[in-house]
């Protein structure tokens, strides 16, 4: 009679979950490394375009205060006053928020404090590249903001100050590129586990493996004679339920692997049995034959087909 054990599918379950984490993570990460973190950045630097930092160096008099120097900066988020030099001399770091028509400037530090400036025509007006500019090239556009988004179909909620915007225009860059080269790290260790898990388990469907009086054959064409049997090697089969056979294929040595995890438990056993009564205990490595395997075998023979 015949014992045909077929693929256990619980073992296999594993590997299509292990893939769908797998494959979903590596289309999780291509999708953030390619559209979701380079258009963040196209944003970011589109808002840090809009924004713009000042440092104003003033006097103050009896009219009020009035700026010698109003420098565009790249770094923001100094706040209050501070003496230059123990001198006159002040400065107070924020963005242009108004432009007033009088000749004054209203600026607004990090912590919303609002300082009122007076700029003339000996007000020295640069760029962070020490260029001259017009005191209208100084005014702080991110009110703007909404407007750009909607032209460009950008969410409109503004990037955070707090995390990005203070950092320079190369340290964002930095820091994006880093996350970017990041996911395709991501995707180079989860790829190649995700394919090969669901290569496995689409693999394994439909497979067994038979014995008959014969011999033993497989769904992937493996077969072997009884007779052509070398050795047995039982040293996992206690722990793992793994044993190797070793046959000769017209002069070649091969093996052949019982395993009852992989297969259905039951029936792997049974096959195993069968393959200790037809070779000698010499055959056996690694381990003991099964205890009553020859009794159990007469018992399997009594019937006719036996399916796992």
């Amino acid at each position: 009679m015949n014992i045909r054990a077929d693929v256990n599918t619980r073992f296999f379950l594993r590997f299509i979950l292990i893939a769908i984490i797998c494959i979903g993570f590596f289309f999780w990460a291509l999708y953030d490394g390619i559209v979701a973190y380079p258009n963040q950045l196209t944003r970011i630097l589109k808002y840090k375009d809009l924004e713009k930092w000042v440092r104003v160096t003033y006097r103050k008099n009896n009219s009020g205060q009035t700026a010698q120097k109003i420098e565009v900066i790249i770094r923001g988020g100094g706040q209050g006053q501070q003496s230059i030099r123990k001198t006159a001399l002040q400065t107070f770091i924020g963005r242009v928020r108004q432009i007033e028509d009088n000749g004054q400037i209203r600026v607004k530090d990090f912590d919303d404090q609002w300082e009122t400036f007076e700029y003339n025509d000996k007000t020295t007006i640069i760029d962070p590249q020490g260029e001259k500019i017009s005191i209208d090239e100084t005014l702080d556009l991110v009110d703007t903001w909404e407007t750009v988004a909607k032209e460009n179909s950008w969410p409109i909620e503004k990037p955070d100050e707090n995390k990005v915007l203070v950092k320079t225009v190369e340290d964002i860059k930095n820091r994006y590129d880093w996350k970017i080269k990041s996911q395709f790290v991501m995707i180079a260790v989860a790829a190649p586990v995700g394919f090969f898990s669901l290569w496995v388990y689409l693999g394994s469907r439909g497979r067994w493996l038979e014995a008959d009086n014969s011999g033993i054959t497989s769904s992937w064409g493996q077969q072997f004679a009884f007779d052509n049997i070398l050795t047995l090697d039982k040293k996992q089969w206690k722990n793992k339920g793994i044993a190797r056979i070793t046959y000769d294929a017209e002069g070649h040595t091969k093996k052949f692997v019982l395993d009852n995890y992989k297969f259905n438990r039951w029936a792997v056993d049974d096959i195993l049995l069968r393959v200790e009564s037809q070779i000698t205990d010499n055959q056996i490595i690694g381990g003991c034959p099964e205890p009553l395997a020859q009794e159990k075998q007469e018992v399997l023979d009594s019937g006719e087909v036996v399916e796992g």
